[in-house]
């Protein structure tokens, strides 16, 4: 199953430009968002939130399998990750 990648659209406010290309290509592996690889469940929330790893970059989304959509809320540095969901990233 494919599922359909929702961007924020203020997602990439903060990004480096050299960057934005390479983010958005990783970006395509959520197509498949179920935790692998460079993907993960953020463990101790009520929510499920899951992390995407793109170098020293963390792109945050949740996920719903009825409507096949997968949304990425935010990219991070993994500083940024680390201050605000703990080091369980």
């Amino acid at each position: 199953m494919t599922f359909n990648v929702l961007i924020h659209p203020k997602v990439f406010e903060s990004i480096p430009k050299g960057r934005v290309k390479q983010i958005k290509e990783a970006l395509k592996e959520l197509n498949d968002p179920f935790p692998e690889g460079n993907k993960c469940r953020i463990e101790g929330y009520k929510d499920e939130i899951y992390r995407l790893r793109i170098g020293n970059f963390r792109a945050m989304y949740r996920f719903d399998v009825k409507k096949a959509e997968v949304y990425v809320y935010e990219i991070l540095t993994q500083e940024q990750a680390h201050k605000k969901y703990g080091r369980l990233i």
